[in-house]
């Protein structure tokens, strides 16, 4: 395995991007000075949010936009610190100009399906019933495809382009992926119905995202999977995602909330999701998908 991810350093164009970096600071200085900027984008967003969302209850779809809207600032924020602080370039976040769009569509679609089989596994197994179509909402398919893709899109960029490139400069490849997974799994620990299932599946999925990043070497596949994960669990089908609920177009309903289903926090807090997940990495991991 580690063989594996240190051909990964040794290949990666965003990984060997990283290390021309114009500064002279030490790992050591480097790392202390990500944790400051990381702390000072993460209230900074904070802040944001809470001021644009004052008084707009929680479970409404205006919340759940202005949410994932405010991640536009993160964005912002941290292509700042990389580009002008840090000194990187954009092609070392993972911004590659090869095979954009081919990327883009492998990242939905692999998304769009595992999201897919979980729901169908999930229906075979009892867990999950289909109620039907419900149009009411379709004003909201395009604000919602819109945030759905600055929401995801700003988580990697943080998670996947800042962190991993940095920590395998100055560490490991396998270090970095670790160091992404514990930010990734703090940043959904206070969301509604949070619990081990989903802490393991959060783990697991960011491991995933992880290799598809040094896999494909680029953000572009990281960020569409991401999108159409997120998109198809709550507008187009109805699931909470990471314990928020959303209007969709369709309509499921679930059993007794248990650990197969995930309850409140929705299927990524469910057994069926952490299957998907492993099977997943192995495939990824052997074979090119």
């Amino acid at each position: 395995m580690f063989n594996q991810l240190e051909y990964f350093k040794k290949t990666s164009e965003t990984l060997k991007e990283a290390t021309l970096a114009e500064n002279n600071r030490s790992p050591l200085k480097e790392t202390l000075l990500f944790i400051l900027l990381y702390i000072a984008m993460f209230l900074i967003t904070g802040l944001f949010t809470y001021v644009i969302t004052i008084g707009i209850p929680v479970d409404s779809d205006y919340f759940v936009l202005l949410l994932s809207g405010s991640f536009i600032v993160s964005i912002i924020i941290t292509l700042l610190a990389i580009t002008k602080i840090e000194k990187r370039s954009l092609r070392s976040i993972g911004f590659s100009h090869e095979n954009v769009v081919p990327n883009l569509v492998k990242g939905l679609s692999i998304g769009f399906i595992m999201f897919i089989l979980v729901v169908v596994i999930g229906m075979l197994l009892g867990q999950y019933t289909f109620n039907g179509f419900d149009f009411s909402s379709l004003y909201l398919a395009i604000p919602y495809i819109i945030v759905f893709i600055i929401q995801p899109f700003g988580e990697e960029i943080y998670t996947r382009g800042w962190i991993i490139p940095l920590f395998s400069k100055n560490y490991s490849v396998f270090i970095s992926i670790v160091v992404s997974t514990l930010f990734f799994v703090a940043g959904h620990m206070g969301n509604n119905g949070f619990n081990l299932i989903a802490l393991i599946n959060i783990m697991l999925v960011s491991v995933l995202l992880s290799l598809l990043f040094l896999k494909y070497d680029n953000i572009w596949i990281c960020g569409a999977f991401h999108s159409a994960w997120n998109f198809t669990q709550s507008y187009l089908l109805g699931f909470n995602v990471s314990g928020l609920n959303t209007s969709s177009i369709m309509h499921f309903s679930q059993s007794a909330p248990n650990i197969i289903n995930g309850g409140a926090f929705g299927p990524e807090a469910g057994l069926i999701t952490t299957v998907i997940f492993i099977l997943v990495i192995i495939l990824l991991w052997k074979v090119d998908i």
